[in-house]
């Protein structure tokens, strides 16, 4: 039950090719590894602080607030893309992210 196939079903009746993504709050990874199945060539760049910090909480509630968390979740992240050649982990807030991934993304 994820949106996701509708996705590829899109860009597949759209001849669109999906070359890069963007996934910004990528937590544990489990879009980035439907992302992964879905669009095996494209280039992942998985955005995400994994830490709660002031500006966020001006505008969300966080999953959880304990630091704990967001470390188990980012290493989750590294043990299933850190040696995946396409893809970018940037561990940083979506602004920051914006001068380390291309000017042009085919889905963010």
């Amino acid at each position: 039950n994820h949106r996701g196939p509708y996705l590829s079903f899109i860009a597949w009746a759209l001849n669109v090719e999906i070359r890069s993504i963007a996934e910004i709050g990528v937590n544990k990874g489990e879009t980035s590894q439907f992302f992964r199945r879905l669009f095996p060539d494209a280039h992942l760049y998985l955005i995400d602080p994994w830490e709660v910090y002031d500006d966020y909480l001006l505008s969300a509630t966080p999953i959880s607030r304990k630091k704990k968390y967001y470390e188990k979740a980012f290493e989750t992240v590294l043990e299933n893309f850190e040696h995946d050649p396409h893809a970018t982990i940037l561990r940083m807030t979506s602004l920051e992210a914006l001068a380390h991934t291309p000017d042009q993304l085919d889905l963010v």
